[in-house]
């Protein structure tokens, strides 16, 4: 298994400096822990991306609404108040950039894997199962708070083949 703690610490940089470099935000972390977490909201969008290759998972981002309009506001450079598909495209390239630089970090310590392209999901009242992530390894879920509103990312990684 993949150290939680670094692999924690990947994942806190990758966002933050996402965050604050191309979004000109500010994001502050809360503390990380095993399992899995579903969002404390009725509307959501959860973005999903894919990892494979010699290390296998997966890594998803829930957003409550408010926070994606947010984010996806500050990726775009306007201001956005619902969501449509502008809104789906830029949460799926935050996961997709917060999987790649976790991805960058990991690879120092030999840890290497391809990124699948990453899929959007919007709606009310659902639960997501993603086999990548929940199905037989841990997983490690990182809050982050945007001006006081949280949302999670989490992320699951094995080497490929062996047995949890």
């Amino acid at each position: 298994m993949v150290d939680s703690a670094y692999l924690t610490e990947a994942i806190k940089e990758s966002a933050k400096k996402l965050y604050s470099t191309m979004l000109s935000l500010e994001l502050t972390t809360e503390e990380a822990f095993e399992g899995h977490r579903e969002l404390e909201t009725d509307d959501k969008i959860v973005a999903l991306i894919g990892f494979a290759s010699a290390y296998k998972g997966g890594m998803a981002v829930y957003f409550p609404v408010e926070v994606a309009l947010k984010s996806a506001s500050a990726m775009l450079g306007i201001e956005v108040k619902e969501v449509n598909d502008d809104v789906k495209d830029a949460i799926g390239e935050i996961v997709n950039i917060v999987a790649g630089g976790t991805k960058t970090a990991l690879y120092k310590e030999n840890i290497t894997f391809e990124l699948s392209l990453p899929a959007v999901i919007v709606g009310k009242k659902y639960s997501v199962y993603f086999d990548a992530i929940h199905k037989t390894f841990p997983q490690i879920v990182v809050p982050f708070l945007l001006e006081g509103k949280r949302f999670y990312v989490e992320c699951s990684l094995e080497k490929e083949g062996s047995e949890n």
